[in-house]
């Protein structure tokens, strides 16, 4: 697959959401190249799945809702997610997702920096 086929080059890339075929299951259907300083990932969760409860300790991260219903949860107050819904979880918050019928969002944040020996 060409660069050209995934969106372009890194100077102006560009992807079609609606162009994703949906995954059988659930999970990530799209991800940003990771050569840049953000992460971003498409996700497909099928009615009724979820994302467990996670901690990420390093990074704010914004979900904005492409399709569907679901509830966020981060330190136990609830959000209702629907279409156009965006919202920040803040880094060192617990978070977990569920798909009230089929969700899809747009996961993004800074990049993480690389780990390695000897780092803390």
């Amino acid at each position: 697959m060409s660069d050209h086929d995934l969106g372009g080059d890194n100077a102006c890339w560009a992807h079609r959401l609606d162009e994703v075929d949906p995954l059988p299951g659930s999970g990530v259907v799209w991800s940003l190249p990771h050569d840049g300083d953000l992460d971003g990932n498409f996700v497909h969760l099928r009615a009724g799945s979820q994302i467990d409860e996670h901690v990420n300790a390093d990074l704010d991260v914004l979900v904005v809702v492409w399709s569907g219903r679901g509830a966020l949860l981060v330190d136990g107050a609830e959000t209702e997610l629907g279409r156009g819904v965006m919202t920040v979880v803040p880094k060192g918050a617990a978070r977990s997702i569920r798909a009230i019928d089929d969700l899809r969002y747009l996961s993004i944040h800074r990049r993480r920096d690389a780990f390695g020996l000897g780092r803390r």
